[in-house]
């Protein structure tokens, strides 16, 4: 049963499979930080413009 939901969650995260998702989020990353500054929107929207090509 667990290998069942694990196989459906990659799939609807739009992995193939749940080792290909594991390998993913197991990649060294860069955090984000929300601070005073700044705010969530303002955070993810310049972390995610790094990747629109």
């Amino acid at each position: 049963m667990l290998k069942e939901v694990h196989e459906a969650l990659s799939v609807t995260l739009g992995y193939a499979s749940w080792n290909e998702l594991i390998k993913h989020v197991s990649c060294p990353h860069e955090p984000i930080y929300i601070t005073a500054e700044n705010n969530v929107h303002e955070a993810l929207g310049e972390r995610l413009s790094r990747y629109i090509k």
